[in-house]
Parts: C-alpha cells; sequence; structure tokens
C-alpha cells in the first residue's frame, strides 16, 4: 500500500487527484463529437467538447464514487485512502480538515462500498468444509441476568488457505432464516459444520445442496469420532467484536461493521488497490 506522503503528492489538487484516477483506470476521460473531452483549467470535474460549435460540457465525476459530493475530489481519496490504513474517525478528520459528520458519512460510504463487493462472493463449494455459528453481539444490562441486548450475527469460514468467510446479521436464530442465509454465502456443495442448535436442520441444508455435521459443545469442542468442529469461526468472533465498536451493535450499523472487518481480512495489505478496483466497477445511479 502507498504512504501517505507519497499520496498526498499525487493529490496536491483536484485536477491532479482527477489525473490519479484517470492514469489508474477508475474514471476514463469523456467523448463527445467522437473525440476527447478536454478539462476546464477553471474547473477541473468539468470536461468540455473541442468540436466548434458544440462545446458540450460534461462532469467527470458524474455517477461515479465522487459524484454527489461537493468535497474536493483529493480530499475524498484521502479520506478513503486513510479509511484504507485503518485510520481513526479523529486521524482523518485531523489529516483531512473535515468535519466529524463528514468522516462519519464518508466512513459509512466506504463500508458500503467494500460490503457491495462481498455481495455475490459466495464461499465454500464442492468438498470444501464450512464451520458455521451464530454469535450476540451486544452488551450484557446490568441487572438482568445473562439477558444481552443486541443483534444476532451469522457467520461461516472456510478450512482452505484463503480463509474466506461471510458474516452477517439475522432477525433470528429459526431454521427457515439461517437456511436462507447459508444458502445465500454459501456454494452448493459445501461440507457445513456446526453447533447442535436446532436451527441447523440437517434435512433442510440437504435440500440445498449442503452436507451437515455437527459438533456438541456441552460435550466438546471437537467431535472424538469425526473430528467436527467450529473453532476457526469461534475465534473470528473474538475478532469481528474487538474491531466494531459496541455503540454499532444494532441492526442499522453492524452489518457496515461486519462487510470492513471481513473485506480487510480478505485484501489484507493490499487494501488500497482493491479499494480502486472497487469505485472503478461499482456502477452508481
Amino acid at each position: 500500500m502507498s504512504n501517505i506522503i507519497e499520496l498526498a503528492s499525487q493529490l496536491s489538487s483536484q485536477s491532479n487527484a482527477i489525473d490519479f484516477l484517470i492514469a489508474n483506470g477508475v474514471i476514463s476521460v469523456p467523448l463527445c463529437c467522437e473525440a476527447p473531452m478536454r478539462s476546464d483549467p477553471k474547473r477541473p470535474k468539468i470536461y468540455i467538447c473541442c468540436k466548434y460549435p458544440c462545446r458540450k460540457k460534461k462532469s467527470i465525476v458524474k455517477d461515479t464514487f465522487c459524484g454527489n459530493s461537493n468535497l474536493p475530489v483529493n480530499t475524498i481519496l484521502l479520506i478513503a485512502f486513510l479509511w484504507c490504513t485503518g485510520s481513526t474517525h479523529s486521524a482523518i478528520q485531523q489529516q483531512t480538515g473535515v468535519s466529524k459528520n463528514t468522516v462519519t458519512d464518508w466512513w459509512q460510504y466506504c463500508q458500503e462500498l467494500v460490503g457491495m463487493t462481498l455481495e455475490n462472493d459466495k464461499i465454500g463449494g464442492p468438498g470444501i468444509v464450512v464451520e458455521i455459528d451464530e454469535s450476540k453481539f451486544g452488551k450484557r444490562k446490568y441487572n438482568s441476568g445473562k439477558r444481552v441486548e443486541g443483534v444476532w450475527v451469522l457467520g461461516g469460514v472456510e478450512r482452505t488457505e484463503e480463509r474466506r468467510m461471510f458474516a452477517i446479521a439475522v432477525e433470528d436464530r429459526r431454521k427457515d432464516t439461517l437456511t436462507k442465509f447459508i444458502k445465500r454465502y454459501v456454494k452448493s456443495g459445501s461440507h457445513i459444520i456446526t453447533d447442535c442448535w436446532r436451527g441447523y436442520d440437517t434435512a433442510a441444508l440437504a435440500k440445498i445442496g449442503m452436507q451437515h455435521s455437527t459438533v456438541n459443545h456441552t460435550v466438546g469442542f471437537k467431535d472424538p469420532l469425526t473430528g467436527a468442529h467450529t473453532n476457526s469461526i469461534e475465534g473470528n468472533w473474538r475478532g469481528f467484536k474487538q474491531q466494531i465498536p459496541t455503540q454499532h451493535y444494532n441492526t442499522l450499523f453492524v452489518n457496515g461493521g461486519l462487510d470492513e472487518v471481513t473485506w480487510r481480512r480478505l485484501n489484507k495489505g493490499n487494501e488500497w488497490p482493491k479499494f480502486l478496483e472497487a469505485i472503478r466497477d461499482i456502477r452508481y445511479y
């Protein structure tokens, strides 16, 4: 990943930032009258037809990641780069000079963007073991015994070198709900391993092409006969909960945090190039 000093020199002005996006294939110079348009020296976002008398004008960032904001393009890209590096809200605010609310808006926008790259990325496949588990994201209420307020999250991780994974908030842990989300995020033919929660129904999972094994956690964390366990996904829950603020343990915000953590793990060390790919490939309307 580039460092902040190197990138800052490439984004020293809005015009340079647009050149950076063009050079990296994120946007392209628009055409008009069968010829490339040229940039307006006074308004870098605007490109003008070179043919007289046409002189049509067009925003080069319309329908792009930067298109619906009044912020300069270089500021937007710097916010996105700092987000990719894992900078805090306050650090981004300090280095870009934008308001706290603006940082929050763009933070959530970045989460939404990387979440879209995960939408059609099913894990598993024929013969691949996928550990699946559910966990409650929430805070224990005082004077309420063992009751935990929050949201249930369903997750899965492959037993492969890539260790691809998914995590999604679910409304409940009923059979129909869990089966629906497993079908959405896991490829048919996978070998699923879960605990013995009744929501994981072997017959229902077989109908969507899944082989199903269980491990009884009241007896141990590994089935002594089959070797089945869910240690990988259970270990991941700890990491998710450490990286998502507790105030976001609700249906409004938790999926954004889950998507961010999942995306970072899949693209560790390559976040910025992958982010540029995402803003190039996502369609904006």
